[in-house]
């Protein structure tokens, strides 16, 4: 235990330098899977109940979650959890890890309905602060909880929960919660996704509530009519009475003043009443279905509108492949142009270093070979440097001023 108290305050120290939600994922699985193995080992504690609550900003109520479900009887454990000595002294921390709590055994679709019946009958008190009043955080923590919950969540049914505990006034509050939480806060703003799991829990139990109370009219309506029914068989053979079916009115005999007429009037009133006040939930029951239609209708539309987009953006994305791969093809004709391309200029690159280095030596060479014809010339010349000028030594400068003109002309220049 010491060293899971170790690698947990170790983890918590480092939110104190840097926020929860830069923690490395890696530190908050590490936190969660450590206090679980905690929770397992040592059970709720001090010590365990600190950690849980310390570490509901970055990993929520996973560990108490675990821990709850694992257990042999985890209705108790949950209320232990209740009778903790951090239960309740923060409000919106409670709420938050009661509504983490909540999601996470939606969303695993848990099978002890004993245990969602305890967290719902603690969901109306516990989002409320000192003062008696709505949470003012409790609109975040909601629409976190919508956030977390599983877009196919399957709620169980009132009677599912019914059996399990969950009374009718228990469902009451639970509803007048609701109503509250909408009346302080706009939840159109959220997403579409979140709206309709918001309806989704207004309406969890209102049918059935209507349900339970029309069957409670009729029973209490079939126990009414008894006296009636009494009063009638008791009555004289000469007595006329009829009651039409929409037992409006009750026919009276001759002697109408009777203490039995009497009492036959009261009882029929009461049953109007009673038959009056069965019609209006009726109506009440009937206008609800009549709206739970519509959402029918204005959800079957709004799907198909949905399935529609979704035909166009997979014809779209068809499209996009397609012209795709007809990119990916003239792309590879375009590299293997390139490369063609790359290749012919390195070649005309060398052909151009050859020549290069040819035109380089072409002078030197040209220099050289004339250099090599004129020599004879020259060292002819050379001889006759210090002989005195006579007519034959002019012919034969003349003589070789001419072959040097014609070497000259031959290595090709044009004078």
């Amino acid at each position: 235990m010491a060293n899971c108290k170790e690698v947990l305050d170790k983890i918590l120290q480092a939110t104190k330098t840097k926020s929860s939600s830069k923690l490395k994922v890696a530190d908050k699985k590490l936190y969660e899977q450590v206090l679980t193995e905690m929770l397992q080992a040592e059970g709720f504690s001090d010590a365990t109940e600190k950690y849980i609550y310390d570490g509901l900003k970055f990993c929520g109520a996973k560990p108490l979650k675990e821990y709850i479900c694992h257990a042999k009887n985890s209705v108790d454990v949950f209320h232990r959890f209740a009778r903790g000595n951090l239960y309740g002294k923060k409000t919106t921390e409670t709420a938050r890890m009661v509504f983490s709590l909540f999601g996470l055994c939606l969303n695993d679709q848990h099978k002890e309905a004993e245990l969602l019946v305890a967290i719902i009958m603690r969901i109306p008190t516990v989002v409320m602060n000192k003062e008696k009043k709505l949470d003012g955080n409790a609109p975040k923590y909601v629409e976190q909880f919508l956030k977390n919950l599983n877009s196919d969540v399957v709620l169980p049914t009132a009677d599912v929960l019914n059996k399990a505990g969950l009374q009718m006034g228990a469902m009451r509050n639970f509803n007048q919660f609701i109503a509250q939480l909408k009346k302080q806060y706009d939840f159109s703003k959220m997403d579409i996704a979140c709206q309709k799991k918001m309806e989704m829990l207004e309406n969890w139990f209102v049918l059935e509530q209507s349900q339970a109370i029309e069957e409670q009219v009729l029973q209490s309506a079939e126990k009414q009519a008894k006296p009636v029914q009494s009063v009638k068989e008791n009555k004289s053979n000469d007595k006329e009475l009829a009651m039409p079916q929409n037992a409006k009115t009750v026919s009276k005999n001759d002697n109408g003043n009777s203490a039995a007429d009497k009492e036959d009037k009261q009882v029929e009133e009461d049953v109007q009443a009673i038959l009056a006040g069965y019609e209006k939930k009726l109506k009440d029951w009937q206008q609800l279905c009549k709206q739970k239609q519509q959402q029918v209708e204005r959800l079957e539309l709004e799907k198909k509108s949905y399935l529609d987009k979704i035909a166009q953006k997979e014809e779209s994305i068809e499209n996009l492949q397609a012209l795709l791969e007809a990119n990916k093809i003239e792309l590879a004709k375009l590299e293997a142009s390139l490369a063609a391309s790359e290749q012919n200029a390195a070649e005309q690159e060398k052909m151009i270093n050859v020549l290069k280095v040819e035109a380089e030596k072409a002078p030197v060479e040209f220099l050289n070979s004339l250099c090599s014809k004129l020599r004879i010339e020259y060292l002819d010349f050379m001889e006759s440097d210090g002989m005195d000028m006579s007519v034959d030594l002019g012919e034969n400068f003349r003589d070789q001023l001419r072959n040097v003109f014609a070497i000259c002309i031959k290595a090709g220049m044009k004078f």
